[in-house]
C-alpha cells in the first residue's frame, strides 16, 4: 500500500463523521426547528430567499463540508514541509557516512536510525525495499510520489550519487548545499507571498465595511420616508433584502478568495481551503450582527 493511500485511510474517519454531522444538523434545522425561508420573486419567476436564517444554514453546510478537507490539507502540507525542511540535514549526514567508508546503501541504513521527523519513515521504507531486492532508484521513486517538487529533486540526487561511485560523498554534499539554498529561497518566497494573503483578507474587510454603509443608508432612507414620500421607496430594495444580497456576495467572495490564495501559495486550490473557511466564518459573524453594526455607525 502506498504512503498516500495509508494516510487517506488514517484520516478517512473524518469524512463519514462530517457527512453524518452535516445531515443531522440540516435535518434538525429544517424539520424540527424550521428554517425561515422568506423570499421574493425576481422577474416574477425566480425565487430569491433573503432570510438570514436560510443563508446561515447554507454557510454552515459549506463550513461542515470544507472543514475535513481543511484538516487533511493542513496535515498533508505540514508533513511535506517537514520532510523538505529536513532534507538538507539528511543529505549532509548521508554524505558524512559515505565519506567514512560506508557504501551508499549502508549509509542509508545508518542514517535511517536518526530522527528526521516524517522523513525518517520514508528513508526506512526505502531501505526496506532495497533490502528485499528492489533497485534504489525504483524504491526512491515509489516513496516520493506525493512529495513536493523540491523533495523529489533532492532525492533524485541521491539516486545520482548511487551511480556515481567514488564521487557519491561529493555529490551528496553538493546536494545538501543545494537543499539549504532551496530552503532559504522557499522561506523568502513564502514571506513575499503572504502579502497577497493579507490583500485578500483586507478586501473582505473593505467589502464588509462597504456593506455596513449600504445597509445603514438603506435603513435610513426607509425610516425617513413617511407619508407621501413613501412612494419613492418603490425604487429601493428593503434593508433586509440588501443585507441578504451582500451576505450571499460575501460568501462568494470568500470562496473565490480561498481559490486565489491556494493557487498563489501552493499552486493548488486545496491549499486555500483553510483561508476560505476563515473568511466564511468572518462573514457569518458580521452579517449576524449587522443590526448592531448599523446601530453604532452614527457614533462614528
Amino acid at each position: 500500500m502506498s504512503a498516500e493511500k495509508s494516510r487517506f485511510l488514517r484520516y478517512k474517519w473524518i469524512i463519514p463523521i462530517t457527512i453524518i454531522t452535516l445531515f443531522s444538523i440540516l435535518f434538525i434545522k429544517m424539520f424540527l426547528v424550521g428554517i425561515d425561508t422568506k423570499y421574493v420573486l425576481i422577474g416574477g419567476v425566480v425565487p430569491f430567499v433573503y432570510s438570514i436564517d436560510f443563508i446561515n444554514t447554507l454557510a454552515l453546510s459549506i463550513i461542515i463540508l470544507v472543514t475535513p478537507i481543511s484538516i487533511l490539507v493542513y496535515l498533508d502540507v505540514r508533513r511535506k514541509k517537514m520532510v523538505e525542511y529536513n532534507m538538507a540535514r539528511f543529505l549532509l549526514d548521508l554524505s558524512e557516512s559515505v565519506r567514512t567508508g560506508l557504501t551508499l546503501l549502508n549509509a542509508l541504513d545508518d542514517v535511517s536510525h536518526r530522527d528526521y521527523g516524517p522523513l525518517t519513515k520514508i528513508i526506512k521504507r526505502i531501505v526496506m525495499k532495497v533490502n528485499v531486492g528492489i533497485d534504489l532508484e525504483e524504491a526512491i521513486e515509489s516513496e516520493i510520489k506525493d512529495q513536493s517538487k523540491n523533495t523529489k529533486r533532492l532525492f533524485s540526487m541521491v539516486a545520482e550519487a548511487y551511480v556515481s561511485g567514488g564521487r557519491a560523498s561529493m555529490v551528496l554534499r553538493e546536494a545538501s548545499r543545494f537543499a539549504l539554498m532551496l530552503q532559504m529561497f522557499e522561506e523568502e518566497r513564502s514571506r513575499n507571498l503572504k502579502v497577497y494573503v493579507w490583500i485578500a483578507y483586507m478586501s473582505i474587510l473593505v467589502f464588509l465595511a462597504t456593506s455596513a454603509i449600504l445597509v445603514y443608508l438603506t435603513l435610513t432612507i426607509y425610516e425617513s420616508a413617511q407619508g407621501p414620500t413613501a412612494i419613492f421607496l418603490k425604487g429601493f430594495l428593503p434593508p433586509d433584502i440588501v443585507a441578504a444580497l451582500l451576505y450571499y456576495t460575501g460568501i462568494l467572495i470568500s470562496l473565490f478568495s480561498g481559490i486565489i490564495i491556494g493557487k498563489v501559495l501552493g499552486g493548488k486550490v486545496v491549499y486555500g481551503v483553510t483561508h476560505m473557511l476563515i473568511l466564511i466564518i468572518i462573514n457569518i459573524l458580521f452579517f449576524n450582527n449587522i443590526g448592531l453594526v448599523v446601530t453604532v455607525m452614527p457614533m462614528f
